[in-house]
C-alpha cells in the first residue's frame, strides 16, 4: 500500500517536474483520504499512507513553489458511493451517512469540481493546502 500510495505519486512526480517546471505554471494536485485526517479509516496503512500524501504536498510546495514555479496541493476525499461503499452492510452504510454533515455519500463526479479548481488560475494563490471533499465529515 505504501509503494502505491506514496513511491507511486513521488516517483510521478519527480518524472513530471521537467515539463511542470517549463510550463511556468506548474500544479500537482495529489490525492489523499479523509482517512488520513481523521484517524478513523479501516486500515490503519491505508491511513498512514494517506497522511504521507499530505506530508508530501506540503513539503513540494515549499521546496517548489517559489523555487520551481510549481504549486502543490491535495485532495482529501471521504466517503463516496463507490463499488467499495456499496459492499457496506446498512449499519455501517448508515454510519458513514451519519458522519457525513451533508447526510450522505459523496458522488464520484463531486470531486471534479476541487480538482479543476486546484489546478486552474482560479486557484494561483493556493499552494500547499489539503482540501476535504467530504461532506463535512472532518468536523464531526
Amino acid at each position: 500500500m505504501l509503494t502505491a500510495n506514496v513511491r507511486g505519486p513521488f516517483a510521478t512526480i519527480r518524472a513530471f517536474v521537467p515539463l511542470l517546471r517549463e510550463s511556468g505554471d506548474g500544479v500537482i494536485v495529489n490525492i489523499s483520504s479523509g482517512a488520513a485526517q481523521s484517524g478513523t479509516g479501516s486500515s490503519i496503512i491505508y491511513g498512514a499512507s494517506k497522511a504521507a500524501v499530505i506530508g508530501l504536498t506540503r513539503d513540494l510546495a515549499q521546496q517548489w513553489t517559489g523555487r520551481k514555479g510549481i504549486r502543490v496541493n491535495a485532495i482529501a476525499p471521504g466517503h463516496f458511493e463507490s463499488e467499495m461503499s456499496g459492499q457496506f452492510n446498512e449499519r455501517a452504510h448508515a454510519a458513514v451517512v451519519a458522519r457525513a454533515l451533508v447526510g450522505r455519500l459523496g458522488e464520484p463526479g463531486e470531486l471534479n469540481g476541487a480538482l479543476i479548481f486546484l489546478a486552474s488560475p482560479a486557484s494561483s494563490y493556493v499552494t500547499g493546502i489539503v482540501l476535504p471533499v467530504d461532506g463535512g465529515t472532518l468536523l464531526t
